[in-house]
């Protein structure tokens, strides 16, 4: 077999792969760095021009929501800084912390005291969206307990088993706790990651066809998912019957044209559009640098995610699945997000509550997207060692 040159993630010192092209090294964690910079800085940028008027309207500094959002990545680089001394096989054990967390915290937020707009509140003290947490809850116990899901044995099948409960029953709860559109979220990364983590197809289209079905009875016992699909699909005059934040939303994607006004010259921030800092973030983007200026943020997404998707390639050659499941689904994670936002913003999409990663204002969520990102950069750098196992 022919083999190619190409360069070494870590120093660029020319060495033997099979299989791979002489550019390969431009897709380096040096590369996926500078993207994670300016995903980062951009969007505290774009959310320092959606909230200054608004955090001054609510009596705060004009820097508030900037600040908070600031010390949330601040946070996520520090422990995710610090994960990176922890070794691989720690980081993939911990599925066991995180999955006991999610449902705690999910149980809590089925009382109302904790549960605001499916955000977990604690003491009057904004914490998280849960079904970011659910997400990466559910990366990590899948990346973690499947070696490869294609070599299921009778020994093996109680414990497989029981990690598809929990994950079933953190679908089930992240959806009556939150949302319809962030169960869809979660359902769409859980079933990318299971090719990845070694299944077949067989196994991800089982998952898929039991999660839709799963769906379809959370539909029975949601009684507000008709209204809720109503308000985005069906707009009519009655204010009763449709969500008008939507069709101020579409005005803003629509008045900001193809180069957009200027950022920090929007105007339907100004209090004409609520939730211009979270849900509609996507809008005051389109208003401010216009659809060419979205299609670069999302170029920047797509290099984002085809790292993660290259790390994942490089790890299933070595037979590294639970670090090939992981890449894939921290990829898929932020790449949803970001369409399906920006999907329920532009009408398409029905149901809110997802927010725009490294965009949308949520200080806890901020922490949980450098987090992973620094997870991924340590993927990213392992799999591009030719001769480094996991």
């Amino acid at each position: 077999m022919e083999t190619k040159i190409q360069n070494n993630y870590d120093d660029f010192d020319r060495v033997i792969l099979e299989g791979e092209n002489d550019g390969s090294g431009l897709f380096s964690p040096f590369t996926f760095i500078c993207v994670l910079l300016f995903l980062t800085l951009f969007g505290l940028l774009s959310l320092y021009s959606a909230t200054f008027d608004l955090a001054v309207r609510n009596g705060f500094e004009h820097y508030y929501y900037l600040f908070n959002q600031a010390a949330g990545a601040v946070l996520g680089l520090v422990l995710g800084l610090a994960a990176r001394l922890l070794p691989i096989k720690l980081i993939r054990r911990s599925y066991y912390f995180l999955s006991a967390l999610t449902l705690f915290v999910l149980f809590l937020m089925l009382k109302p005291e904790f549960n605001i707009n499916g955000v977990l509140y604690i003491k009057g003290m904004r914490i998280i969206s849960p079904y970011v947490l659910s997400i990466f809850s559910s990366i990590m116990l899948i990346s973690g307990t499947t070696q490869s899901i294609s070599k299921l044995n009778e020994r093996h099948g109680l414990f497989y088993g029981a990690v598809f409960i929990v994950l079933t029953l953190i679908a089930v709860l992240t959806s009556l706790t939150c949302g319809y559109g962030e169960y869809i979220l979660l359902v769409m990364v859980i079933v990318s990651m299971l090719h990845a983590s070694g299944a077949g197809k067989g196994y991800s289209l089982l998952a898929l066809f039991f999660y839709l079905a799963t769906g379809l009875f959370i539909l029975f016992i949601k009684k507000d998912f008709l209204s809720e699909l109503m308000y985005s699909v069906m707009p009519v005059l009655d204010p009763e019957l449709y969500d008008h934040r939507l069709i101020t939303s579409q005005m803003a994607i629509k008045d900001g044209g193809i180069w957009g006004i200027g950022i920090g010259h929007g105007l339907y921030k100004l209090g004409i559009l609520d939730g211009v800092e979270s849900s509609f973030i996507f809008s005051n983007l389109c208003e401010e640098i216009g659809i060419f200026g979205v299609l670069v943020i999302f170029l920047v997404v797509f290099a984002y995610v085809f790292l993660g998707i290259r790390a994942s390639q490089r790890a299933m050659r070595k037979k590294s699945f639970s670090i090939s499941g992981a890449a894939v689904g921290i990829s898929m994670f932020i790449l949803f997000s970001s369409l399906l936002n920006s999907l329920y913003a532009s009408g398409i999409f029905p149901f809110t509550g997802i927010l725009f990663p490294f965009f949308s204002y949520g200080p806890g969520e901020m922490a949980l997207f450098m987090f992973i990102s620094i997870l991924q950069y340590r993927y990213i750098h392992l799999m591009g060692r030719p001769h480094e196992k996991a």
